[in-house]
């Protein structure tokens, strides 16, 4: 088997959206990410990935700008990670983990973005809809802290 059929193998595998990057352009997507996007490889190679963002972070940050940040920083100083508000196609927003992984291939400095959508935090509107079990409502109070956590480190690394 080829090399090049086992990274695709992998790279397809990976549970996570996973998008290679060379500098600020997005190179290479798994299918994962075009689902979670809600998009074509047409529509998502040689672009920016900021390109699927908002125009701010929830911060108040230019998504432009700081992804741009993000990208130099991980280049230079080795895996980053964070929390990261992201944009289908079709508009609809989502918060995300986000894995960024400086590697060598063939000879060249690229990136792995691998995303993870977070479960949705928003609270319901009446007690009624309360989670029912203790499980789920756990899971999602896990998911705030993590949240919170990712935020914090955020904060902390500007």
């Amino acid at each position: 088997m080829a090399s090049s059929d086992v990274y695709r193998s992998f790279f397809e595998a990976d549970g996570d959206a996973c998008l290679l990057m060379q500098g600020g352009t997005i190179l290479d997507c798994n299918q994962k990410c075009l689902d979670q996007f809600g998009c074509t490889r047409e529509d998502i190679i040689g672009k920016s990935p900021h390109q699927f963002s908002p125009e701010r972070q929830p911060d108040g940050s230019d998504s432009a700008v700081l992804a741009n940040q993000r990208i130099t920083k991980a280049f230079d100083g080795g895996k980053l990670e964070f929390s990261w508000l992201h944009c289908r196609l079709d508009c609809v927003e989502f918060l995300a983990s986000v894995s960024l992984s400086p590697l060598v291939c063939k000879n060249e400095q690229v990136l792995l973005a691998r995303i993870r959508e977070l479960p949705d935090l928003s609270l319901p509107d009446n007690l009624a809809s309360l989670p029912s079990t203790g499980r789920e409502l756990s899971r999602k109070i896990d998911s705030l802290g993590l949240m919170a956590g990712g935020l914090a480190h955020d904060f902390n690394n500007f």
